[in-house]
């Protein structure tokens, strides 16, 4: 089938996930580790999945972030609240009553006492029950999140970017999938990453074992397909966790250049031939394999120069 566009309202990010078409992320596991990995293999949760998740949100779609989000809970702007078992026997004992028993029957004991207390699991699940629907970020990742985007935002530029243009736009096809994090008014594909640090060599060595390069060429090849030419340029916006939340823009692809593109785009479009070759034949063969047989263990170069073996 022809490329096919849709708008974040048109296709959301949970129907995107469940096409059997293939996304670069997957493309990668499969060339990186193996095609069984890719195929079979479950992507665990992980709290920086989330947090990239959230913060994505946030600064891309703050609209749909405030309806979809929550700040969760937080026991800290109570002078005093009991949080364990052992403050509620404590609060009983001082009062010559019964300490035993689970946590819920000494929680039960102490409201039917009828004093003015805080007990944090009555004082959470009050709270989560008058904001339904939502998910709930822990306080700290929300407040930092807050924090990265005010940082983002202070720059005009940047910010006149990320608010006037079009955020998760999906493109598919009958092979593959891609959903770009924003694509611009003049044309050009955005990626927004949050990173523990945005120095270019170090984001630079992380991007390329994160297939960050083949998964630009791929986001380009489908944007062409879809709109009958390339994008502007592409580009990733990285922004560190960690105060003050500096941001840096990398260059992967920029039309104007013609043949010199970066050694990033050389290198993933190298990366994509491979991985879309490797793909086709696992398919149509329907054969994936795994990591193949016996080797000798490999021991890295530098610990065997150290070692003087070499």
């Amino acid at each position: 089938m022809p490329a096919k566009i849709y708008s974040a309202d048109q296709l959301s990010n949970e129907s995107y996930q469940a096409l059997e078409q293939r996304s670069g992320s997957f493309l990668h596991r499969l060339l990186i580790h193996s095609p069984a990995k890719a195929k079979f293999g479950e992507i665990p949760a992980r709290k920086a999945l989330d947090f990239g998740i959230w913060s994505h949100a946030l600064i891309l779609e703050p609209e749909r972030f405030d309806s979809a989000y929550c700040r969760d809970f937080d026991s800290s702007v109570y002078e005093s609240i009991m949080t364990k078992g052992q403050d509620y026997k404590d609060w009983l004992k001082e009062r010559g009553m019964k300490v035993s028993g689970t946590n819920a029957e000494l929680i039960e004991r102490i409201m039917a006492v009828g004093e003015p207390v805080h007990i944090e699991e009555v004082e959470a699940a009050a709270y989560r029950l008058e904001r339904p629907g939502v998910e709930f970020i822990p306080p700290d990742d929300f407040d930092k999140i807050m924090l990265m985007r005010h940082a983002v935002m202070s720059d005009p530029e940047r910010a006149k970017m990320l608010t006037s243009g079009t955020p998760e736009i999906s493109i598919v096809t009958d092979e593959f999938k891609a959903r770009p994090d924003l694509i611009t008014p003049s044309g050009w594909i955005v990626n927004y990453k949050s990173t523990l640090d945005a120095e270019p060599e170090k984001f630079g060595r992380k991007a390329t074992d994160l297939g960050y390069p083949m998964r630009a060429v791929m986001e380009c090849e489908l944007f062409k397909q879809a709109y009958g030419e390339y994008p502007q340029g592409y580009a990733i916006l990285a922004q560190e966790k960690d105060s003050p939340y500096l941001c840096k823009t990398f260059k992967i692809y920029e039309k104007s250049r013609g043949d010199e593109q970066p050694n990033a785009w050389n290198f993933g479009r190298q990366q994509l031939t491979d991985a879309v070759r490797i793909y086709r034949k696992c398919r149509d063969a329907d054969v994936w394999p795994g990591l193949g047989g016996a080797e000798d263990l490999m021991i890295p170069e530098y610990t065997l120069k150290r070692a003087g073996i070499i």
